[in-house]
């Protein structure tokens, strides 16, 4: 068998995994197989890093990756079987959607690097993962970064802290702030989801 035959078969064993944080881990996995010989090293970021973070508590449609689309890429993911559409890389038979929306990370951001089933991958790290999505609640109000970021503050209760800094850099530090006191809030009055997603749209409202 054909590596890229093998690599297509370990994708679509991937995308079938029903964790959703697992699901993306193979697959920057298969991918980072496939770029290894280019010397190339995609960044997991965006949605499925949250995914990854959160293990699957949090869904996300979409897997982007922080990597220059160079001829090489391309050609490595028209191998695996992806056809290109404007900025993405769509896998018909396996209904998967990449995107590579940025060829760096932003200065001062960093990356993790995890295993998965002896393959080193990279994803972005906790700390700026979550300054991006703090700066989606902020100024592009979506609310639903906001549910992301408690999330990621009840699984990682040290982070808070970690990131009172970056946060007042990048001006989100007052919807942090905010966000850390609705979890307090959520769990000391036992909020459900409705509760807890009103209180989501106000702090959105005063941002």
């Amino acid at each position: 068998m054909k590596k890229s035959d093998l690599l297509k078969q370990e994708l679509e064993e991937a995308g079938q995994i029903e964790e959703r944080g697992e699901r993306a881990l193979a697959i920057t996995a298969v991918l980072q197989k496939a770029f290894s010989p280019f010397k190339h090293y995609p960044i997991l970021v965006g949605g499925a890093a949250v995914e990854v973070y959160t293990q699957g508590l949090y869904a996300s449609g979409d897997i982007d990756y922080v990597l220059p689309t160079s001829n090489e890429v391309k050609s490595v993911m028209q191998e695996l079987g992806f056809k290109r559409e404007g900025r993405l890389f769509i896998h018909p038979q396996f209904q998967l959607i990449i995107e590579f929306p940025s060829s760096f990370l932003e200065e001062g951001e960093t990356y993790r690097e995890m295993e998965y089933r002896g393959v080193p991958v990279r994803v972005i790290s906790l700390e700026d993962l979550m300054i991006d999505r703090l700066n989606a609640f902020k100024w592009a109000r979506v609310s639903i970064e906001g549910q992301n970021i408690l999330l990621m503050l009840d699984r990682y209760p040290d982070v808070a802290r970690k990131l009172q800094a970056k946060a007042k850099k990048h001006d989100v530090l007052d919807v942090l702030k905010k966000l850390i006191q609705l979890k307090k809030k959520i769990e000391k009055e036992k909020l459900d989801q409705r509760q807890a997603t009103e209180l989501l749209e106000k702090i959105i409202r005063k941002a």
